[in-house]
C-alpha cells in the first residue's frame, strides 16, 4: 500500500471499484458478470442525476471498454454521464460484438436515458460500418449478423463483408459510414471523392438508400484534418465518459476535453458541446 496513501476509506474504494453496483454485494466485481460470483447481477445505483440541455442531441456512435484498447469507460459510466449531460439518447456501438449491451441497458433504465443498440463491424479491407437496430426485429437481425461473422472467422478475428451483413439486416438496421476507419472515409482518403461515392452507392445497394447515413463532424480540434470537398468525415464518437479517461486510450494526450460533433441529421440536430 505504501506510506503516502490518500484518505480514501476502504468502503469508498470498494464503492468506486464496484462500478455503481451495490457495495459489499457478492456480485460487485465487473458489474456482477462473473457467473462464479452470483447468478444475478446487482442493480445499478447511479450517482449523477438526469440533466437537461438546451441543444437537442443524441450520440449514435459510442464505444465502451468492451472494445478492448479502443474504448475506456464502462457502459454504465457512459449511460450515466450521457443522462447527466442531457442527451436525448445514446447508442452503444462496440467493436464486432454486443458485449456491453445488457449492462448499458440496465444503467440507462436507471437514469431514464433512451437507448439505441448498435455495433461497429470491421469489414476488413472495405473498412468499418456501424449498425443501429430498428426495434427488436432489427436487434435480432443485427445479433445474427454478428454471429455469422464470428463463426466465419476465429477468436479475435471475425470475418464480416458488407454484402453478407446487408443480406442479413437489410431494412432492419440503420447503417452509419463509420469513423476514421469507416468504409467511405477510407475510400476518400486512399482513392479520392469518386471512390468514396462508389462505396456510398454500394452501401445503399446493400442496406437500402433510406437506411444509410453519412457521419459528419466538427469539433474544433486543431489536429483534425478537414476536407470540405469530401462527401464524408468521421463523427467524433465517444470512447470515454470523462476527459481524464482519455489517457487510457491515448497516453500521450494531456486530457483536453473533447467536443462531440453534429450527428446524422436524420436522427438529431445538435452542435458542439
Amino acid at each position: 500500500m505504501g506510506f503516502q496513501n490518500s484518505d480514501l476509506s476502504w468502503a469508498e474504494l470498494e464503492a468506486r471499484l464496484s462500478n455503481g453496483r451495490a457495495p459489499s454485494s457478492v456480485a460487485w466485481n465487473s458489474g456482477g458478470d462473473g457467473p462464479a460470483l452470483s447468478a444475478k447481477r446487482q442493480p445499478f445505483q447511479p450517482v449523477l442525476s438526469r440533466g437537461h440541455s438546451g441543444v437537442p442531441y443524441a450520440e449514435l456512435h459510442c464505444r465502451s471498454n468492451f472494445s478492448f484498447l479502443e474504448g475506456a469507460s464502462h457502459p454504465e459510466e457512459l449511460a450515466e454521464v450521457a443522462a447527466a449531460l442531457g442527451l436525448q439518447a445514446l447508442a452503444l456501438t462496440d467493436r464486432n460484438g454486443l458485449y456491453g449491451i445488457v449492462r448499458f441497458a440496465e444503467a440507462a433504465r436507471a437514469v431514464a436515458l433512451p437507448t439505441v443498440f448498435g455495433v461497429e463491424l470491421n469489414c476488413a479491407e472495405a473498412g468499418d460500418i456501424v449498425l443501429l437496430a430498428r426495434g427488436s426485429a432489427g436487434y435480432a437481425r443485427m445479433a445474427r449478423a454478428v454471429s455469422e461473422g464470428q463463426l466465419a472467422g476465429h477468436k479475435g478475428a471475425p470475418v464480416f463483408t458488407i454484402e453478407r451483413v446487408g443480406q442479413t439486416v437489410h431494412s432492419h438496421c440503420v447503417v452509419l459510414t463509420g469513423g476514421t476507419q469507416g468504409a467511405v472515409v477510407r475510400a476518400l482518403e486512399q482513392h479520392g471523392p469518386r471512390a468514396a461515392e462508389l462505396v456510398l452507392h454500394q452501401l445503399a445497394e446493400s442496406f437500402g438508400s433510406e437506411n444509410v447515413l453519412v457521419e459528419l463532424w466538427d469539433h474544433g480540434d486543431p489536429v483534425d484534418p478537414v476536407d470540405p470537398v469530401g462527401p464524408a468525415q468521421p463523427l467524433a464518437f465517444w470512447v470515454y465518459n470523462l476527459p481524464e479517461n482519455r489517457r487510457l486510450i491515448d497516453p500521450d494526450h494531456p486530457g483536453v476535453a473533447p467536443t462531440v460533433g453534429i450527428g446524422p441529421t436524420t436522427f438529431c440536430s445538435g452542435g458542439r458541446r
